[in-house]
């Protein structure tokens, strides 16, 4: 690979997270976004399950969860998928509506409480439509009829 090639999604990735390069342009920017929101989240369930296990297995005081799943091999791994999935997703609703600066330190924060931003992200959207809609039911009054 020559220096005139994009690095792709994952080098820039890396260049985003580590921010040893200017951020990405267009989607790509997005993309990368919205996949450092899902790693975010991933990395967040598989702390809870070490939290959770150093606790089952008595090593430390405390334990449990912070996340109130019940681990266990097929419901980590569904809740690891599906979550980083919709933290995916999210991340890039979030980014394409510029709610967040493309950074990462906001893509953490999204990423770990995806679910929060979901919620608001709706109520925005709600809140935008009911504007237009109202904006599209005021008469237009003519000129004629004020003189």
């Amino acid at each position: 690979m020559d220096d005139s090639q994009a690095p792709g999604v994952f080098g820039a990735l890396l260049a985003f997270v580590f921010r040893t390069a200017e951020n990405p342009d267009g989607m790509t920017e997005g993309v990368v976004f919205a996949t450092t929101c899902a790693l975010a989240f991933f990395v967040f369930v598989l702390i809870d399950l070490l939290r959770f296990l150093v606790g089952k297995m008595r090593l430390a005081p405390g334990g449990g969860t912070v996340l109130n799943i019940r681990h266990g091999w097929r419901s980590t791994a569904l809740y690891l998928v599906l979550g980083s999935v919709a933290a995916w997703l999210v991340g890039l609703v979030a980014y394409i509506m510029d709610v967040f600066q493309p950074d990462p330190v906001p893509a953490i924060a999204v990423g770990v409480t995806w679910e929060f931003v979901f919620d608001r992200l709706v109520k925005q959207l709600k809140r935008q439509a009911r504007e237009a809609t109202e904006e599209d039911d005021e008469p237009v009054q003519d000129e004629s009829e004020e003189q």
